[in-house]
């Protein structure tokens, strides 16, 4: 695997892989009639997972997806063999459909061991000591529709990035205001474009950055970068959407490999948010387990480029201009471009890379319907790939590269299965069907140890970036919409348009999704068939295949009840959300000076804690206050602004402070600090980079589900009473006078 030969082999690496696959095959054929024998090697084999997973033995990867894909191959033997019994015609409809949906698990689980069997590590690499040799970079920022303010603290984040002045250009590319909306049929589609022209053309004038709008709205984003290109001259690009403010070391961890591969397109960095998604606010598990994109950016990545595979991401990343240039720039056939582009430019013969640190900070979605808008279209976008650019049969490839691409885009069929497997344990409790043929015995013999053992393997490979069940309930969350996606783009795979994902969205109280109802129906129908799964069984008698299926039941109740929590939508009132920081500050007011420290940190403001002296009597807050940090220089930053509330601690005062900056000069200085150091964002991330464990992380969704859920249902009965539920009562405000020379 670490061998450049079998990685780009036009016939090594196949003839291995079928190799492999035969051998795991005649295993399973061989034991399948044996079942004493084929108990004997799962218990075995299990306790050797449990093992290895338990000694963290990473050296012994390569043996544990082996392990793990023989119980894998021995149930699917098993199934093809012995399960798939005729009862009846509507029966053996739902039982063909059933195993077409754990086909599509198995087939999925084969791609992804193979992407992530050898995950690369890669350092960044130095750049020369003269500067005079270091790329001229061009840092594209395409914008449509996104808030100005969020749109400034990118664009002057990306002013600071430490570089060379005279080799850094910003440029600005406002899709928002074009031509062509400029002069739009709708007067106030026109006037929002004027304005946000000017407001934009300002803001670049101002601070020396190039503001770029082309005639008209064609490709969307790709086009938007395609305008760019052709207005530019760096020898590197870094794309950053319009809410990914960049720290200051981004160019120096990221350029130097450029200068060791002249082959290199693209070095892709981590997407880190900074605010939970809907589903982590809606929780509640934003600060408290890793987020659900980690998996993929600090596991799934990493393999990929082992097999030159990592592709662009569509920000956080630099790319070179001539690969770009030569291949036709962008790629705008599909609407996820970025995939596209990579694929484009790896069956070109050109290398990509991947470097693992968090060195931007975006806005994840807010609200559930940009959400599942934002997953639609990445779904969408990769059948498109699939269909339009198929990485099987696209020269160019190497055979790995094909392997991980379609991995890629196999993934996005998941709503197929995930329904039917919602679906499946319904058809029997309720109607009857007998659609799983088999005894409790056979069941603990092929698929218990393959059930635990795809458990052992998530928590084995990535059990510190995604906990086990928590990908179960975004995948359920998504599928529902997700599905009628999938099929209007099989029917017509040039169809989908490009949509820009709300970022920045404030609500300003809870109130529930208007998506919950499928999954609250769901959630209900499960109920009901579990209770007449147990009629059922005592009825018949056979309570083995009662009990097997209701625990699958369960199973889905359980994440059901997670769903239907996720779809009570909570307040955001902030813009730019606050993330814990622990920076010694100095807070001065009215002559008055105190120590302290944060606890949190955004773009807007700070909280920090002060120690107040009993002797000494505090001040009222009314008026200017002075925050004084250092940045990650050791540069003291004198930052002024406004308190605007606080509450009592057993030692002193929390206080919130809201920035409010005298000139440009601070404002720059202040974005400096909350944003320039990745330091910041690593740190965070690894303090939720931790394996719960499966029985835990059972129980965790449990609780979480079921809090949720019934947080949900209250707010439901208020609203049908006509009662109203207030959200989480405000902190007192300190600013307000009293006749006390003390906060209240």
């Amino acid at each position: 695997m670490n061998n450049q030969y079998f990685r780009n082999s036009v016939l090594f690496a196949p003839f291995v892989l079928t190799l492999s696959i035969g051998l795991l095959f005649f295993l399973s054929w061989q034991l399948i009639d044996d079942e004493q024998v084929q108990m004997v090697l799962a218990a075995g084999i299990l306790a050797l997972l449990f093992l290895l997973r338990g000694l963290r033995m990473q050296h012994f990867r390569v043996l544990f997806i082996f392990l793990v894909t023989y119980l894998s191959f021995s149930y699917f033997v098993w199934r093809c063999t012995q399960t798939l019994s005729y009862h009846d015609p509507v029966s053996f409809v739902f039982a063909i459909l059933l195993f077409v949906a754990e086909l599509h698990g198995f087939v999925l689980l084969g791609l992804s061991n193979f992407t992530n069997i050898k995950p690369l590590y890669r350092k960044s690499v130095p750049l020369p000591a003269n500067e005079r040799e270091w790329p001229t970079v061009d840092v594209f920022i395409p914008t449509y529709n996104e808030d100005i303010s969020i749109v400034e603290t990118t664009a002057l984040a990306a002013l600071q990035i430490d570089w060379p002045k005279d080799k850094l250009r910003i440029y600005v590319l406002d899709d928002g205001g074009t031509e062509a909306r400029l002069h739009h049929a709708d007067p106030a589609i026109a006037a929002t474009a004027s304005q946000r022209r000017d407001a934009l053309g300002a803001l670049c004038r101002r601070h020396g950055i190039t503001y770029l709008a082309r005639e008209k709205n064609v490709h969307a984003k790709a086009g938007n970068l395609n305008a760019g290109l052709q207005c530019s001259s760096g020898a590197l690009i870094l794309i950053l959407d319009a809410d990914h403010v960049p720290a200051s070391d981004i160019l120096k961890r990221t350029a130097g490999v450029f200068l060791t591969d002249h082959r290199l397109f693209l070095v892709q960095t981590p997407h880190f948010f900074g605010n939970p998604d809907p589903v982590e606010k809606n929780l509640r598990t934003f600060s408290v387990m890793p987020g659900e994109n980690e998996m993929f950016y600090h596991g799934v990545q990493l393999g990929l480029d082992n097999w030159n595979a990592a592709f662009f991401c569509g920000s956080a990343a630099v790319l070179r201009r001539r690969a770009l240039e030569e291949c036709g720039g962008f790629s705008g056939q599909s609407i996820t471009e970025d995939a596209e582009t990579a694929l484009t430019l790896h069956a070109a013969g050109y290398h990509s890379a991947y470097i693992d640190r968090p060195m931007v900070c975006g806005l994840a979605c807010e609200s559930i319907p940009a959400f599942l808008q934002q997953r639609c279209r990445w779904g969408m976008g990769m059948v498109q790939i699939f269909l339009l650019k198929n990485p099987l049969f696209l020269r160019g490839l190497t055979f790995p590269q094909r392997i991980c691409y379609l991995s890629s885009c196999f993934y996005w069929l998941f709503p197929f299965s995930r329904l039917f497997f919602l679906l499946s344990p319904l058809l029997f409790l309720l109607f009857g069907l007998k659609i799983y043929d088999t005894t409790g015995t056979q069941f603990l013999i092929f698929a218990l140890p393959h059930l635990i053992g795809g458990q052992l393997l998530h928590s084995y490979l990535f059990g510190r970036l995604r906990w086990s069940f928590i990908g179960d309930i975004y995948e359920i969350i998504q599928s529902i919409p997700l599905l009628p996606a999938l099929i209007g783009t099989m029917l017509r795979p040039r169809a989908p348009i490009f949509k820009v994902t709300s970022k920045g969205e404030r609500l300003e109280a809870d109130h529930l999704s208007p998506f919950a109802r499928p999954y609250v129906y769901l959630l209900l129908i499960n109920i009901a068939a579990l209770v007449a799964g147990w009629f059922r069984a005592s009825a018949s008698g056979a309570f083995a295949s009662a009990a097997i299926t209701m625990g699958w039941a369960a199973l889905n109740s359980l994440f059901l009840l997670a769903c239907v929590g996720v779809m009570l939508e909570r307040r955001q009132l902030r813009a730019f959300p606050r993330l814990p920081a622990f920076d010694s500050v100095t807070f001065t007011h009215g002559g008055h000076t105190w120590i302290g420290r944060l606890f949190n940190l955004s773009n807007t403001g700070a909280g920090f804690h002060i120690q107040a002296d009993s002797q000494r009597v505090l001040p009222h807050f009314d008026g200017e206050s002075i925050l004084t940090v250092r940045d990650r220089s050791g540069q003291l930053l004198h930052l002024h602004g406004r308190v605007c509330n606080g509450r009592h601690t057993r030692d002193g005062f929390e206080i919130g402070f809201h920035f409010e900056p005298r000139d440009d000069a601070e404002t720059l200085a202040r974005i400096r600090f909350v944003y320039g150091d990745s330091e910041r964002w690593t740190a965070f991330q690894q303090s939720r980079h931790r394996n719960k464990g499966i029985l835990s992380a059972l129980v965790f969704v449990l609780r979480i589900g079921s809090l949720s859920a019934l947080e949900y249902f209250g707010h439901w009965v208020l609203r049908l009473l006509g009662g109203a539920r207030s959200g989480r009562p405000p902190v007192f405000s300190i600013r307000s006078a009293n006749s006390s020379t003390t906060p209240p």
